[in-house]
């Protein structure tokens, strides 16, 4: 896209986050769109000058308090 990554944040030292949304699949079935294309259509919709909403996405918190 063109555009440099920054950090905010430094390390915290944790190496991975694990997930399993096996219960989900279960429980609503799979995605529709994969993720490659989500990840597709935003990066077009911002390219194009989409509107984004600025709020925060937690990504910085990772004691599961967000």
């Amino acid at each position: 896209m063109g555009k440099k990554v920054t950090y905010t944040q430094p390390e915290s030292g944790c190496k991975c986050y694990l997930s399993n949304a096996a219960k989900a699949m279960r429980l609503y079935g799979y995605p529709r769109v994969s993720l490659d294309q989500m990840i597709a259509w935003q990066a077009d919709w911002l390219m194009q000058g989409g509107r984004s909403l600025g709020k925060p996405t937690h990504f910085e918190v990772n004691n599961g308090k967000f």
